[in-house]
């Protein structure tokens, strides 16, 4: 199972290491990116995407109540979590209403902070299986049905995923390998190369054995009967594709 990745915009170095050796240990989180400023923090989440960001709401220059307004109105698709820090309990309920996922009181154990990102990826895993996405994956659905692929395939289900994901955020495509299977592979308590492979082995079957003028029809100029069938990147792409442009309609 991949690290949590997360990302710290935070204004007091010596907090950062404290929260970096406790989040670290043991290989449970990552920390990939750390920044003092909230004007920095909005900048870097527009080519970084971690599954959490802890934001301290005492920041120079922007501060973290302003980091959450901006958030709330990004047209960024794909948000991270947000666990606000802050030494006054006052806040907790400011920055909930605002939109942290989270709060962390920084006199509290860091233990609290720990827990207070776990919660928080706990409901990351609920909501992609809940029905906050059913409408998209009843689409994503759909088309497998179409295409012939028998949904008692562990791949049926990695690509059900796999579509409404990147239906919603095409960058998870670059690269799947280290994004978008990992991810899958949390969801199913498995590893990416079984993602991978379920994925590759369900393509085959619906390419062998399924509606070859469905997949035409779907996929067009994308696919060719000489080529052989897509890979597993050119058949999440299209179905994706295929997914926005129903939405946008």
């Amino acid at each position: 199972m991949r690290p949590t990745l997360i990302f710290m915009a935070i204004g007091n170095s010596a907090q950062v290491d404290q929260y970096t050796e406790w989040l670290e240990r043991g290989g449970e989180h990552m920390v990939i990116s750390v920044t003092r400023g909230g004007q920095d923090a909005l900048e870097l989440l527009e080519v970084m995407h971690p599954d959490v960001l802890l934001l301290d709401m005492f920041l120079p220059g922007l501060d973290g109540f302003a980091v959450l307004e901006r958030l709330s109105a990004s047209p960024l698709v794909r948000m991270p979590r947000v666990v606000a820090l802050s030494p006054l309990a006052a806040h907790r309920e400011q920055t909930l209403a605002k939109g942290a996922d989270a709060f962390y009181l920084k006199s509290a154990p860091v233990e609290a902070l720990l827990e207070a990102v776990r919660e928080v990826r706990r409901k990351d895993r609920a909501e992609l299986l809940s029905g906050k996405t059913e409408e998209r994956m009843a689409q994503v659905k759909l088309l497998l049905n179409r295409l012939g692929m028998p949904s008692r395939l562990k791949g049926y289900q990695y690509l059900v995923q796999a579509v409404e994901l990147v239906s919603g955020d095409m960058d998870l495509m670059r690269p799947v390998t280290q994004r978008l299977y990992p991810m899958i592979a949390e969801l199913f308590q498995t590893t990416a190369v079984r993602v991978e492979r379920g994925i590759r082995h369900a393509i085959e079957v619906t390419w062998n054995r399924g509606d070859m003028q469905e997949v035409f029809a779907l996929f067009g100029n994308s696919v060719d009967s000489e080529r052989g069938k897509p890979t597993n990147v050119e058949f999440i792409a299209a179905l994706a594709e295929h997914v926005r442009l129903r939405k946008t309609q």
